[in-house]
């Protein structure tokens, strides 16, 4: 399955990118340079959304981590070296990271916990509905926020 959608999403991916980004004329040049301004890249990557529950993964949760002293690396390594890891930020105040991983059952979820008790997962909740999912920046708002 993975390699049918890797086929069926690159070839159209990769040439919409490659006119996005590869400059054939002045104007084009001047776009990509207003893209790349100052050396920060506004356009970071393209990526396909898949859906979780298609793939076999049920449920989804997010585990909030207060690790002990002296362990504060170790749980952004170990979220970076585990695949059911969707999205992991390090955050302030009374818990230090906060992920949000997708489990095939609550006993996966439990596996997934579990790898994170050495660093202390302190609590964690399944996500029941996303009422606005993942998305990009609304350009069209323009700087009216």
């Amino acid at each position: 399955m993975a390699e049918s959608i890797a086929r069926h999403a690159v070839s159209p991916a990769r040439v919409g990118v490659a006119r996005a980004v590869k400059p054939d004329s002045g104007d084009d040049q001047r776009q990509s340079s207003y893209l790349d301004e100052a050396g920060d890249l506004v356009i970071l990557g393209y990526h396909a959304q898949l859906n979780p529950r298609a793939l076999g993964f049920q449920l989804a949760a997010v585990i909030r981590a207060k690790p002990g002293p002296g362990q504060l690396h170790q749980v952004g390594d170990l979220a970076r070296k585990t695949p059911e890891v969707v999205g992991c930020r390090r955050i302030t105040g009374e818990d230090c990271y906060i992920m949000t991983v997708h489990v095939r059952s609550v006993e996966h979820r439990e596996e997934v916990i579990d790898r994170f008790c050495r660093p202390r997962a302190d609590d964690n909740a399944i996500v029941q509905s996303a009422p606005v999912p993942s998305r990009g920046i609304d350009l069209d708002r323009g700087t009216d926020w």
